[in-house]
């Protein structure tokens, strides 16, 4: 039976970072700076609501979802900074495209619908889902630019992330990275791995370099080879 519904959102929002981040410039490397790659790509996650406390730190995600992601979200930011951000394009530069660390925030939508997590697919979620563009952002990209824009859609018994990026920015690997530490910090844990920029290392040289020089390698001496031993 085909599933139908429609999420009623409320209006637009920006996340900004919890704290202060550095506003700079930061530029993308050649391979990121591809005009097919200037697209937002979407996903979607869905959860469902635990509502055990066998622990005193455990939170049931059904009291005040909208909140907890949302602060999560603004302290994943501090750390992804460059998220928070705007990306402009420098003609005089033949369209080189950067980041400007403007900390104006990601779009956050709060939605809800008559739905359960389990109509959506039966007990286990596969694609293609059911009314996806309900759960999804929409009327992203110009005049705003945002880097992120992310759509909260909650039920009764849960709810589902709809999210747009910006592939120059951020590719899947990133996303599913920046997800990962969202939810880590929804939880009341810290960030295990501090993300990094890096795009230098993939941006050619002008003129261009077929040679790298590297640090010499240190040789050691071989262990010399076991004896034998004659057993009497």
């Amino acid at each position: 039976m085909a599933v139908s519904f429609i999420s009623r959102r409320k209006e637009q929002e920006l996340v900004t970072p919890a704290r202060s981040t550095p506003h700079e410039y930061k530029a993308l490397s050649d391979i990121d700076d591809q005009r097919g790659l200037r697209c937002y790509p979407a996903g979607v996650e869905f959860f469902r609501c635990r509502r055990d406390a066998g622990t005193p730190s455990a939170r049931d995600i059904a009291d005040e979802p909208v909140g907890i992601i949302r602060a999560a979200l603004a302290e994943a930011l501090v750390s992804y900074y460059p998220l928070a951000g705007r990306h402009v394009e420098l003609p005089a530069a033949g369209g080189k495209l950067l980041v400007d660390c403007t900390a104006e925030g990601v779009v956050f939508v709060e939605a809800d619908a008559d739905v359960q997590v389990d109509d959506l697919a039966g007990q286990t979620l596969a694609q293609p889902y059911p009314c996806v563009e309900e759960l999804l952002c929409s009327d992203i990209g110009e005049p705003q630019d945002p880097v992120l824009a992310s759509h909260y859609c909650f039920s009764s018994d849960g709810f589902a992330i709809g999210y747009r990026h910006c592939r120059s920015i951020i590719d899947g690997f990133g996303m599913t990275q920046l997800l990962d530490d969202i939810y880590r910090l929804a939880r009341g844990e810290t960030l295990i791995i501090q993300p990094v920029w890096g795009r230098e290392l993939l941006t050619s040289l002008s003129p261009p370099c077929t040679m790298h020089s590297t640090a010499r390698t240190t040789h050691f001496r071989q262990p010399p080879p076991p004896q034998q031993q004659t057993l009497s």
